[in-house]
């Protein structure tokens, strides 16, 4: 869950990710963001990495900065 001003008042946040990866996105605005991390190993040599996440943000806030907006959400 993040709530900031504005985007200079931005929150990173460190993501899990499959073997020797990671994500580090930086959130702003209002909302939730959550994911889910899942390893299968197939073999001794190979495992199956999916990660699969969402972005909650409430109805009216715009996504992007002034004169950039990407839409209404």
């Amino acid at each position: 869950m993040f709530d900031t001003d504005d985007y200079d008042n931005r929150l990173y946040a460190y993501e899990s990710d499959a073997w020797l990866s990671f994500a580090f996105p930086a959130y702003y605005g209002k909302g939730i963001r959550n994911y889910v991390l899942l390893q299968y190993r197939l073999t001794h040599k190979i495992d199956v990495w999916v990660r699969w996440g969402i972005l909650s943000i409430p109805t009216g806030q715009l996504l992007g900065q002034a004169g950039n907006n990407h839409g209404r959400y």
